[in-house]
């Protein structure tokens, strides 16, 4: 799987990590003081559905009350698409981030990309929403086997 980041992000410095571990489950993850994009994938044995995914993680990460849509973005790549979007605050101050979670399903894995992005006073003209899809919509996926 490849994503690309928005150009805003290109010269971003920040850590890239990798875990593969845990049998079954594969992830990379970048993370910089503005940007942190995770993306895991899942055998498909790990759950009977996309729906009983998005549950385990949900359940291990807490995140119930957010915006949930089951907007399509590539229809050519996967079976089923899930994304929760949660948008905060700082109690007033200017800065802000999005917290964006997509699930998805293929033949052979279940999977996820998260995207956080924190806004600072100086990024008061970024679009966190248009970041973060840009981001999802510059995924490529070889589906013709599985990824794990």
């Amino acid at each position: 799987m490849k994503i690309q980041l928005p150009k805003h992000f290109h010269e971003e410095k920040g850590e890239l990590s990798s875990a593969d571990e845990v049998k079954g489950l594969a992830s990379k993850a970048f993370s910089s003081p503005t940007l942190y994009v995770s993306i895991l994938m899942s055998q498909v044995s790990n759950a009977t559905s996309l729906s009983e995914f998005v549950g385990q993680v949900l359940e291990d990460d807490g995140k119930i009350n957010d915006k949930k849509t089951s907007e399509t973005l590539h229809p050519d790549l996967f079976k089923n698409e899930y994304i929760i979007t949660t948008k905060t605050s700082k109690n007033g101050q200017s800065d802000s981030s999005n917290y964006t979670t997509y699930f998805f399903e293929t033949g052979h894995n279940y999977g996820w990309i998260m995207c956080e992005i924190t806004a600072t006073s100086q990024m008061d003209d970024l679009d966190l929403e248009q970041q973060v899809q840009e981001i999802l919509r510059s995924i490529e996926l070889d589906t013709k086997g599985t990824v794990i």
